[in-house]
């Protein structure tokens, strides 16, 4: 989108100063097209990152306004072309939070299944806001989602990197004892989003109803 992005890839293309660059780019995957890829072949040494959190509603609730259906058909044509080129690295990276700690089988079923090429790595765990920071989730749902979390078939899906993910988001789970209870996590979350619910038409009750009704059942 950067016109001053391009250019500066223009001129390391032209110049033939990108066979002696190593170029990394952060993506989260909403524009991207040949010419881009053009550019991205001509360095030394490329790797894509693309950050892509969620799918579907739940994508489009913390990407807002991207949409899923363009960012998936734009990681489904990167997917693709892979094997066209033997320069560019392309990567998935999911960064993991209290909106989508209860749907990593989901996701990780999704991107195995219709961008496998990607290998995916998720070793970006928020802290801030610090309400969607795991472990300030309240203690009475932490056995829930730990559960949760050693059931996931992990085998399964094509890591960049032999990682225990699993382990590794349970212990940053433990990490901290929450002071909040469901009840008072609830209306934290509500403070923390509902301006932006009013302004999008959104309810973030309905589109993380998982984890609403896990919250409530333990308020």
């Amino acid at each position: 989108i950067s016109k001053e992005v391009i250019q500066i890839l223009e001129y390391a293309k032209d110049s033939g100063a990108g066979k002696n660059t190593r170029l990394i780019i952060n993506t989260n995957g909403t524009v991207i097209n040949d010419s881009h890829m053009s550019y991205f072949e001509s360095f030394g040494d490329c790797a894509l990152y693309f950050s892509v959190d969620d799918v579907g509603d739940r994508f489009e609730y913390e990407r807002w306004p991207a949409k899923w259906s363009k960012v998936s058909e734009n990681l489904k044509w990167v997917n693709n072309t892979v094997e066209a080129s033997k320069v560019i690295k392309k990567s998935l990276y999911i960064s993991i939070s209290a909106f989508n700690i209860l749907h990593i089988q989901e996701i990780l079923d999704v991107f195995t299944k219709e961008f496998g090429q990607l290998p995916i790595n998720m070793d970006n765990i928020i802290y801030d806001p610090p309400i969607l920071c795991l472990y300030n989730m309240p203690e009475v749902i932490k056995p829930y989602i730990k559960d949760y979390i050693r059931n996931i078939r992990w085998g399964e899906a094509r890591f960049e990197f032999p990682f225990d993910y699993c382990n590794n988001i349970i212990q940053f789970i433990d990490t901290s004892v929450s002071p909040y209870s469901p009840a008072e996590y609830i209306v934290l979350m509500e403070r923390q989003l509902k301006a932006d619910d009013i302004r999008r038409s959104q309810d973030w009750k309905e589109t993380f109803k998982d984890l609403y009704n896990l919250l409530l059942s333990h308020s």
